[in-house]
């Protein structure tokens, strides 16, 4: 699974910690994403999702689709928030 780093810098970390060695973690800073790839047969991205509370890069990405098509009505859209709570959109949570 892809997810976008905007709202979720901790999650990376988090996930490593909580399932050492049983999920992959690659980080694609240049892009903003990281892949995460459960190794474990146990885990699932479902799992991941539920317990840490992040969404796909494709959701992502659509919230944005639907924030420029307002933009291009001439409205204004709602104020970006992490999908699934309140965190830092461009730092680790401390």
């Amino acid at each position: 699974m892809v997810a976008h780093y905007d709202f979720n810098y901790s999650i990376p970390d988090k996930i490593m910690e909580r399932f050492p060695g049983q999920v992959e973690v690659r980080s694609y800073m240049d892009d903003a994403h990281f892949l995460l790839e459960p190794r474990d047969n146990g885990l699932t991205i479902e799992r991941l999702q539920s317990e840490f509370k992040f969404e796909t890069t494709f959701l992502y990405h659509e919230r944005h689709r639907r924030a420029y098509r307002l933009i291009h009505k001439g409205k204004k859209p709602r104020t970006q928030k992490a999908a699934h709570g309140e965190r830092p959109q461009y730092a680790k949570e401390e």
